[in-house]
């Protein structure tokens, strides 16, 4: 049997998962992960500017300059490989521990929040937001359903998961735009 938690440990629970989400967010923008050095970014240029001319020159006539030029592109690319593979050796270990921390953070939240309200309802809904769904009620709060006077008990779990995603949204909209994706995805046409 459930014991029911404080009225306010719901809107408790979702504040303390929105400060989280915001500080993900913040996190996520504040990463340079995403940025392109010198050295890099005069090798995409060159990259881009090879495959347009290739591309311009791609007629019969002119076949065998288009050929050249596109085995260049694909040296260039290659040296971009190989210097991207040398600078994420050269950051080391701490890089992935820099870019995993939120996530075992996230983790640790979410487990402290279950254990915490385990065995407590969170918050009660009415019965009659189950119906399409109540086959799915489990026996315990479908018999406790009496005693709550047609309310059901909610329990930490599904209202992790309804306050995760609500939050998650919120903090998107609060923080901005999301950030341009890693480097490794920029094309070159």
């Amino acid at each position: 049997m459930m014991e029911e938690a404080p009225v306010s440990a719901a809107a408790a629970i979702f504040v303390i998962l929105l400060l989280l989400h915001l500080f993900l967010e913040y996190y996520s923008r504040i990463t340079p992960t995403g940025q392109l050095r010198p050295q890099e970014r005069e090798l995409v240029k060159e990259i881009r500017e090879l495959h347009r001319a290739a591309d311009a020159l791609a007629t019969p006539a002119t076949f065998s300059k288009s050929a050249k030029l596109k085995r260049s592109a694909a040296a260039k690319e290659k040296e971009l490989a190989l210097l991207r593979q040398n600078l994420a050796l050269q950051k080391g270990w701490w890089l992935s521990l820099y870019s995993t921390a939120p996530n075992a953070l996230e983790v640790v939240v979410y487990m402290i929040l279950a254990q915490w309200f385990w065995h407590t309802s969170v918050a009660t809904i009415p019965a009659s937001f189950l119906q399409p769904v109540s086959f799915l009620q489990p026996y315990e709060l479908s018999s406790n359903k009496e005693s709550l006077g047609g309310e059901v008990a909610v329990g930490i779990l599904p209202w992790l998961a309804l306050t995760s995603r609500v939050s998650k949204f919120v903090s998107t909209k609060i923080v901005g735009k999301p950030p341009l994706k890693s480097a490794a995805k920029v094309s070159f046409q």
